[in-house]
């Protein structure tokens, strides 16, 4: 993946998780569509509000516009957090086919059991496609933590070790171990 975030990337990441509010599908969409039209300079005016047109200007943008000397990659966090207007757990805003420069990750609890099963239907299980990645326990998070702050030279000092095995002990999920890393570097 290293060799996918570099300058000629396009990088959109979608937060999704608790805000007290449900995300819409319609609007983080349009967002996304927006940001890459911006980082590919094309109009973005003219991106549908109407969710059937709208998916179909989604696709249409994973599935043909990226230029092949760029790559676009496509993070979204927590897609369980969305309702379920539009069917969306279903996972039929997902293209089924992208361009071989397109990657979109997607993350989703494992009590979205749901969700978990549009995935195994829509992706073999086996596949590259469909990976389980298991809370860690909050020792694991913390060593995770550690051990990544020491690669850059950096530690925390007594107050910040207190603070973040308290956060980890909340939520071993490796990307909040990520963002637990970022806040404290």
């Amino acid at each position: 993946m290293r060799e996918w975030l570099h300058c000629e990337s396009i990088v959109v990441v979608q937060f999704l998780g608790p805000h007290g509010t449900t995300p819409d599908i319609v609007k983080s969409i349009r967002n996304i569509c927006h940001q890459i039209c911006v980082s590919l300079n094309i109009n973005s005016s003219n991106i549908p509000t109407n969710y059937k047109e709208l998916l179909s200007y989604f696709h249409n943008v994973l599935q043909k516009r990226i230029p092949k000397h760029q790559k676009l990659v496509l993070f979204l966090d927590a897609i369980e957090a969305f309702g379920n207007k539009h069917h969306c757990h279903d996972l039929q805003w997902v293209p089924g086919q992208l361009l071989p420069n397109v990657k979109i990750i997607l993350s989703v609890s494992s009590s979205a059991v749901n969700i978990i099963d549009a995935f195994r239907f829509s992706f073999d299980e086996e596949s590259e496609f469909v990976v389980e990645v298991p809370e860690l326990s909050s020792d694991e998070a913390y060593d995770l933590l550690v051990s990544s702050l020491e690669q850059e030279g950096r530690c925390l000092n007594v107050e910040q070790q207190f603070v973040c095995q308290k956060a980890l002990e909340s939520c071993g999920l490796p990307l909040f171990v990520k963002l637990v890393y970022e806040t404290a570097r």
